[in-house]
């Protein structure tokens, strides 16, 4: 048994084949009735014929009154002529032409339903005048328009009701839909941070792994202090990346957080340019400012950042690091440097990095917090890394006018000094 879509409200309309029940019912009540009111009135044998055969033609018509709502109330207006002129007044049909008037209001526009009601009460009020003495306020001529405005306003509320239950459908369609793609997002999201954390930490620590595997080969036996060493550092940093690891693997299995610890942040930096200067990279610090209290997401951010600019700095052979930490009013400034002597002048522009997941990840986790990136050659051979992290997070889009002390929203210049 297959469970109906949609909300719960867009199954209080009939279906189609209730609907045509309804009509046939309908349609072939009004000759059923008018054979009882012949009966009862005792009507002659040849104006009984003219009504009865009018009422099956009105009868017929109303099954297809939702087809074309305008001709059957043009047929059913047509037998109540052609019956009063006969010498008979069949209440029924004047009953068929309200419901015409009623479907029409719903299936046509209300302009068209309107003039259509006013045409068929001024013919209505003019063939009861005919048969009616008095004044024109007769009640037995005002009641044909009283039913007639009554038929009109019936049929444009249930327009206005199928209306207001179309829109909610179509809002809650669209509100599911809405769920669904925000869902999406937030999956295609998570997957991103995950991979990102999943970079930071292997990239650092498999970097260090690599320089001291090849430290180690290269001195062999004849520096066993060397090479001992080496092992050292090669075991610490494959047991902390397993480490980190194992956390990345805990947050995608548990819900609670409490029970992962906090996140690497700005405690933790020391420990980082310790594993770095292992490898016999020179890291030279320089911190202006005091530290103030900052966002875990924006404290991790710029670790990671930190983290993956020394991990490059060791790949790529530098012989010293430049690492800057400045902390201004609303964000901390960082600048990572790698020295490195180059024989021709690689220099680009400031923020166009090259290609690789690092780069990338970096520029994500600053600007995610509202912060700006930028990375490149500089004039003097090495490569810089900018990046300003604010102390909370900020929504860009949300600002209209920028703060005095916002972080700069243009890439830093990396071919003249370091700010």
């Amino acid at each position: 048994m297959s469970t109906p879509s949609g909300p719960w409200f867009a199954t209080i309309t009939a279906s189609r084949r209730g609907q045509q029940v309804i009509d046939i019912a309908m349609g072939a009540s009004i000759p059923m009735l008018a054979v009882v009111g012949i009966m009862v009135e005792d009507v002659p044998m040849g104006e009984a014929a003219v009504a009865l055969a009018a009422a099956i033609v009105v009868g017929v018509a109303l099954v297809f009154r939702w087809r074309a709502p305008l001709a059957v109330l043009a047929v059913a207006v047509t037998a109540v002529l052609a019956t009063s002129i006969a010498g008979q007044h069949d209440a029924w049909l004047v009953v068929a032409v309200e419901i015409a008037i009623s479907t029409v209001a719903v299936a046509r526009a209300r302009r068209t339903a309107v003039l259509a009601a006013l045409g068929a009460a001024t013919i209505l009020f003019t063939l009861a005048r005919t048969q009616v003495a008095g004044p024109v306020t007769e009640p037995a001529a005002l009641i044909l328009i009283v039913w007639t405005a009554l038929a009109l306003a019936t049929g444009l509320a249930v327009r206005a009701q199928r209306a207001y239950v179309s829109e909610l459908t179509d809002r809650a369609r669209l509100a599911d839909e809405s769920r669904e793609q925000l869902a999406r997002n937030r999956v295609a999201e998570e997957r991103i941070r995950i991979a990102r954390e999943v970079h930071d930490i292997v990239a650092h620590h498999i970097a260090v792994i690599s320089v001291h595997s090849a430290l180690a080969r290269k001195t062999g036996v004849r520096q066993p202090d060397v090479l001992d060493a080496s092992l050292v550092h090669v075991q610490t940093a494959a047991r902390t990346a397993l480490d980190e690891l194992g956390t990345v693997l805990k947050l995608l299995r548990t819900t609670d957080r409490a029970e992962l610890g906090p996140a690497p942040g700005l405690d933790n930096l020391d420990d980082l340019m310790a594993t770095v200067s292992a490898t016999g990279l020179a890291v030279r610090r320089t911190t202006t400012g005091r530290r103030p209290e900052m966002d875990p997401a924006c404290e991790l951010a710029v670790y990671r950042i930190v983290q993956e600019s020394l991990t490059n700095a060791a790949k790529h052979g530098g012989t010293a690091v430049d690492f800057q930490v400045t902390y201004e009013p609303t964000h901390v400034y960082l600048h990572v440097r790698n020295v490195r002597r180059v024989g021709t002048d690689r220099s680009i522009p400031a923020g166009a990095a090259s290609g690789g997941h690092g780069l990338v990840g970096m520029r994500e986790r600053a600007e995610a917090c509202g912060g700006t990136f930028a990375a490149g050659h500089d004039v003097q051979g090495g490569f810089a890394v900018e990046a300003t992290v604010p102390y909370r997070p900020v929504d860009r889009t949300a600002a209209s006018v920028p703060a005095v002390d916002s972080p700069p929203t243009t890439p830093p210049d990396l071919h003249g000094s370091t700010r």
